[in-house]
């Protein structure tokens, strides 16, 4: 789906044309309609001219259309609904058959209105009011939302709900003898906006919203009009019309062949990586080691950097192709494997929970304020170069403050609390990467003795022998509070 040029039976035939030879498959384009159906070759008339105004130019990008005469309506020949029913689309007649085969074979979406009910011959691009209603060819009024794209006639009224569903007032019928080709390329993000607003999705929506190609309509009109010749019977009887002001302007993008075989990892041929961007219709001209590269209009969307250039070799050539080799591993002898720290990290946890414990997950930033708290110095930790908030400035050394700070929220809410953290603090590592330490702590706003309490059970649950509490001097605490162990 991020690929709309090969949402098609050519664009699949122009994959195939690079893929199956890295396979061993000779393959290649016997036709090219984008250079075989060109405006050189389209004849013109002038009995049934008809008048275009675009109100605003990014509506619609280029819009090319021409009238038909005599065509006569009726049931689609059978290779027509053979290959459109093999597709999952249905058949209705031999003139709507043909805009669904146009864009199943060149994803060039168009529409196919009745020339004479278009009132004054004219037709009016522009954004639609609010609450402005058109009835599309499935007989569903629609009520727009207001600033859609939409076409109406001489008269004012809708006949088209463009990108998306022709209306129902402006469609073939079978009494239906002349006829408007139209081939346009319109905003796809006002199509997708419209078509998920109003729940009218079809698959030419689908298309413009993904962004098609300009230079594509010519190919598509012309295809068209020989379609509705042998099929339909009919007759160019208008002048051409196509409005493309901002034509499509090829990118140059250079890249070495030494920098293609860097990114990719592998060695490959330099005439191998010429053939595949050839093949995949890019321009190619080799100066050395050096490419000068024009990627093809329909990949202009996709194709703007010299590494989208090397992922384009790379997937042609071959991701099997490419071994799978992973980089150069130091190993770091712990003490303890991580699978260890687990396991007793889980034995901790379960401990404390059991005599009554809950577990708190914080942040591993604290504020300036809980460095004022708790005597901390700006200088001894780490701080955060582009924090999300002022609340997370530093990087903790310690659990005890975002423990207290979570015993002081919770005041007043629950009478006892006795709250425990496994985490990591962080010390500084002048031109390294901080020291991560994983530490545990508890913190509860009964007693002391509750706390030498817990330590205690947890110690001899632990199997952890000749503990001794004693005063401290160490910490940057409240002194005469604080013991070791």
């Amino acid at each position: 789906t991020n690929r709309i040029d090969t949402a098609s039976l050519f664009g699949i035939a122009q994959e195939a044309q690079a893929i199956l030879p890295q396979f061993g498959k000779k393959a290649r384009l016997k036709v090219n309609p984008l250079e075989t159906f060109s405006f050189a070759n389209l004849e013109q008339g002038s009995k049934n001219n008809i008048n275009v105004e675009i109100q605003e130019k990014n509506l619609v990008s280029r819009l090319s259309l021409i009238v038909l005469s005599g065509i006569r309506v009726g049931e689609s020949a059978e290779k027509i609904k053979k290959r459109l029913s093999s597709c999952g689309v249905n058949t209705i007649n031999n003139v709507v058959d043909i805009s669904n085969y146009i864009r199943i074979s060149l994803g060039q979406p168009c529409h196919i209105f009745d020339f004479d009910s278009i009132a004054g011959g004219k037709m009016n691009v522009r954004k639609s009011k609010k609450g402005e209603i058109v009835q599309t060819l499935d007989k569903d009024k629609i009520t727009l939302p207001g600033d859609d794209i939409v076409i109406s006639d001489g008269d004012g009224k809708l006949i088209d709900q463009p990108g998306i569903m022709g209306a129902y007032n402006s469609s073939v019928k079978e009494a239906t003898k002349n006829v408007v080709l139209f081939v346009p390329v319109f905003n796809g993000k006002m199509v997708r906006r419209t078509s998920m607003l109003t729940g009218k999705r079809s698959d030419s929506a689908s298309y413009f919203e993904k962004g098609i190609d300009e230079e594509r309509t010519e190919a598509a009109l012309v295809f068209g009009v020989d379609l509705l010749k042998e099929f339909a019977g009919g007759l160019v009887s208008s002048n051409l019309i196509d409005i493309y002001e901002n034509k499509y302007n090829p990118k140059k993008l250079t890249v070495s062949i030494s920098e293609i075989n860097k990114l990719i990892g592998v060695e490959v041929d330099n005439k191998k990586i010429v053939e595949i961007l050839l093949n995949l219709g890019f321009k190619v001209d080799a100066n050395g080691d050096n490419l000068n590269v024009i990627p093809p209009s329909y990949r202009a969307n996709d194709i703007s950097l010299n590494q989208d250039i090397t992922e384009e070799v790379a997937r042609i050539y071959g991701y099997h192709n490419i071994p799978s080799q992973l980089q150069n591993m130091e190993y770091v002898t712990a003490q303890k494997t991580i699978e260890e720290v687990i396991e007793k990290t889980k034995e901790i946890k379960g401990q404390l929970k059991h005599i009554g414990l809950i577990e708190i997950i914080n942040y591993s930033m604290i504020s300036t304020d809980q460095l004022d708290n708790f005597n901390e110095k700006e200088e001894d930790l780490l701080k955060i170069s582009n924090p999300i908030s002022q609340d997370l400035l530093y990087l903790r050394s310690s659990l005890i403050p975002s423990l207290i700070s979570n015993i002081k929220s919770n005041i007043g809410k629950q009478k006892i609390m006795k709250f425990f953290e496994i985490s990591k603090a962080f010390k500084g590592n002048l031109n390294d990467l901080p020291d991560e330490i994983l530490k545990l702590a508890f913190v509860t706003n009964t007693s002391y003795f509750d706390l030498k309490g817990i330590v205690e059970v947890l110690f001899k649950n632990l199997n952890i022998a000749n503990v001794e509490f004693k005063q401290s001097n160490e910490s940057h605490f409240a002194k005469d509070k604080q013991v070791s162990i």
